[in-house]
């Protein structure tokens, strides 16, 4: 088909408002596209890496990314990691983790909407091999997405050779980076090797695949729907689900996609599954929780730095804010609320201190006659075991315990009869 590059770009990725920030590389692919989407009159920018890992071709590729701004006459970026010692570092990774740093900053910086990378239908089906390779689930072999965010990658359904053609018809000039013929490097084996065996196999294997893809990317969409139906929402911004509503034979799978959104593996939702009540598993942003049959995620609690308390005042903290006045005592309006406590104000002596509980420490609940190990207080009371590390209490410079946060106060300080005034202390 005449100009079959052309009828390959996938305008939907791009709106008229859309300003798009172009990865370029020198290479063809990256020239093609750019030149795609100068034809198409889209708003553009350049946006080069240079690596200085090719020695003087690196330069070369960053003057030629240079001279197509000019002969295009659009914007062009650049970044130099030249002299960076890479040390034992996965370069490819590493690489790409700067590249993708770089274009957010410009976007940030000069307002592109979009950043449009060259993959095509070979990149696709190279990173299935290399994900099935590593170990993978379904959305290692779905493909990659036309869109993610901003990035978008708008010629992914063309082939090589259509590109190919499309330089050779448009006379493009273009760079060659003869890293990309060595088969030291696993894509570059599954590039030159695999996938020539697949055609010489099949004719139309490399079609084959790209259909599958899109049938596995369908598939996963479904069962990520269908999965997250499972969550109800519940009060204070948790989630929960029922484990007696999935399928036992494949329960710990359908726990894995409802959870995965969380940051939850497969190993961690096995072992949920398998748990006894009281079981939990934790990311660095939530906690899922089983009670029974039931899952319950929440957000993990921000940890807290010690904080003074100088005095009557509102102390903001990164979960909720404590507020300190004085008042006078009417026995009659005590507060019977879980989020507010009086203290009897003749035994508060500021400053105080907002701090993480320590271990071995203990405290004397109100109405006890004896003083416990705050640990196994936390623990009776119900506390998991995030919520037990994280549990604040307010103490005297002196480290005693007058108020464990949101549980209980210290007998040291109750009102009494003989109370006048009163610390109120409000959580909220």
């Amino acid at each position: 088909m005449e100009h079959e590059l052309e009828h390959r770009l996938n305008k939907s990725l791009i709106s008229e408002s859309d300003t798009v920030l172009v990865a370029v590389s020198g290479g063809r692919d990256s020239v093609a596209l750019a030149h795609l989407l100068v034809k198409a009159e889209v708003r553009i920018a350049l946006a080069h890496v240079n690596y200085g890992l090719r020695g003087s071709n690196s330069e070369k590729d960053a003057a030629f990314v240079q001279a197509l701004g000019l002969v295009w006459d659009v914007p062009v970026y650049m970044h130099n990691e030249i002299g960076k010692d890479w040390g034992s570092v996965n370069i490819q990774i590493h690489a790409r983790n700067i590249r993708y740093a770089f274009f957010e900053q410009l976007c940030s910086d000069h307002g592109f909407t979009k950043i449009a990378t060259a993959h095509h239908a070979e990149d696709n089906i190279e990173t299935l091999f290399l994900n099935l390779l590593r170990g993978t689930g379904i959305d290692g072999i779905k493909g990659i997405p036309e869109q993610r965010g901003k990035i978008i990658r708008p010629i992914l359904s063309a082939h090589r050779d259509e590109v190919d053609r499309y330089i050779a018809r448009h006379k493009l000039q273009y760079r060659d980076d003869k890293s990309n013929a060595e088969t030291k490097y696993k894509r570059n084996k599954i590039r030159h090797d695999l996938i020539s065996l697949l055609k010489e196999i099949d004719s139309d294997a490399l079609a084959k695949l790209d259909a599958s893809m899109r049938f596995l990317n369908a598939d996963a969409v479904a069962i990520a729907e269908r999965a997250s139906n499972q969550l109800k929402v519940i009060p204070e911004k948790r989630f929960a689900l029922n484990l007696a509503d999935l399928p036992l034979n494949s329960r710990a799978t359908w726990l894995y996609h409802a959870l995965k959104p969380f940051g939850f593996n497969r190993t961690q939702c096995a072992d949920l599954v398998e748990s006894k009540s009281g079981g939990r598993i934790e990311t660095e942003q939530h906690i899922a929780a089983k009670k029974g049959s039931e899952i319950f995620v929440s957000l993990a609690p921000i940890p807290i730095e010690p904080m003074s308390i100088s005095g009557l005042g509102v102390y903001e903290t990164p979960n909720f804010k404590l507020e300190f006045t004085e008042m006078k005592y009417e026995a009659n309006r005590l507060p019977k609320v879980a989020n507010q406590i009086w203290m009897d104000a003749t035994t508060v002596q500021f400053p105080l201190m907002l701090r993480r509980w320590q271990e071995g420490e203990k405290f004397r609940p109100i109405g006890s006659e004896y003083d416990v190990f705050i640990g196994k207080y936390l623990k009776d009371f119900g506390l998991n075991h995030v919520a037990k590390k994280e549990q604040l209490v307010l103490a005297t410079i002196d480290n005693e315990v007058l108020y464990i946060v949101g549980v209980r106060l210290s007998d040291k300080v109750k009102c009494s009869e003989a109370t006048k005034k009163v610390i109120s202390i409000k959580m909220y």
